[in-house]
């Protein structure tokens, strides 16, 4: 009987893999346990499979084996020797389209590469454009919609330390650096131009929802817990009316009060902790 043993993910997602026993090393064939036989055809059929994040597809044949009690991928030789494979290690498990069985197989280190690799570009994107671009790299390379990616990011990044706030000299001026593409883009995935304060929002010509970016305090940087997604409204009460600010034991704000009037801030990070991320390893 497989085994399902749930641990702390390696990434700020959620992933799957099945452990490679010996015996299925030396015959190039995978055991598919039965607690994910779902995501794959009801019947003996042939799969069509990207290894490694490779353009190139494979045929691979299914056998669901009435017998043996056990459905198996067969023909993976080659794969296993190339990639190096040995007992215990571990491949990651992808259904990309469950209507032509496309799926994709992967070692674990190079999942895990894979996906530092897309962050390591979404954190360094130059502008909003590939900051989308990027962010939808990860949604896809992690099966997850563009939202809960976004979520999970605004997380991983929220773990970095607070920086202050750089000044850059313009002429006789000062003016401080903007929010950076990747966070203005996950806010806005995130909030949509949702006021967090008030939920005031609307849509600009372009469709595209209007929305501004307070820093809670002038000399911090552009850390996910000094920024907040607000109405052009409460942008100017933020600068300009008596503001009281409550937080939460990690540093987010939760409630502030304008004038002595109360508003609960609408935090969608709290939804998550790290006890959200999972990896689900089968044996």
């Amino acid at each position: 009987m497989a085994k399902q043993i749930k641990s702390p993910s390696l990434i700020n997602y959620n992933y799957c893999t099945i452990k490679i026993t010996r015996s299925r090393l030396e015959y190039g064939l995978l055991a598919i346990p039965t607690s994910i036989l779902n995501l794959f055809p009801k019947e003996s059929n042939e799969l069509l499979i990207y290894f490694d994040g490779s353009k190139i597809l494979s045929k691979k044949s299914f056998v669901i084996s009435e017998k043996n009690r056990e459905a198996r991928v067969y023909g993976l030789s080659e794969w296993y020797k190339k990639n190096k494979l040995v007992e215990d290690d571990e491949i990651v498990i992808q259904l990309l389209d469950r209507k032509d069985n496309v799926y994709g197989f992967i070692t674990e280190k190079k999942f895990i590469d894979v996906n530092n690799k897309i962050q390591k570009k979404f954190d360094e994107s130059s502008n909003g454009k590939k900051a989308e671009s990027n962010l939808i790299s990860l949604s896809e390379w992690n099966k997850t919609d563009l939202e809960q990616a976004a979520l999970r990011e605004l997380y991983r990044l929220s773990k970095e330390e607070t920086q202050e706030r750089k000044q850059r000299q313009r002429k006789n001026t000062k003016s401080k650096d903007a929010v950076p593409p990747q966070l203005r883009i996950t806010l806005d995935q995130i909030y949509r131009g949702v006021c967090q304060v008030c939920e005031f929002w609307f849509l600009k010509k372009d469709m595209r929802p209007y929305f501004e970016i307070h820093h809670l305090d002038v000399s911090l940087g552009n850390h996910p817990k000094n920024l907040i997604i607000v109405c052009a409204n409460c942008h100017r009460q933020f600068e300009f009316a008596d503001v009281e600010k409550e937080y939460n034991d990690d540093g987010w704000l939760v409630e502030v009060f304008f004038n002595q009037n109360s508003f609960l801030v609408n935090q969608a990070i709290l939804e998550l902790n790290a006890k959200d991320f999972i990896k689900t390893t089968y044996s």
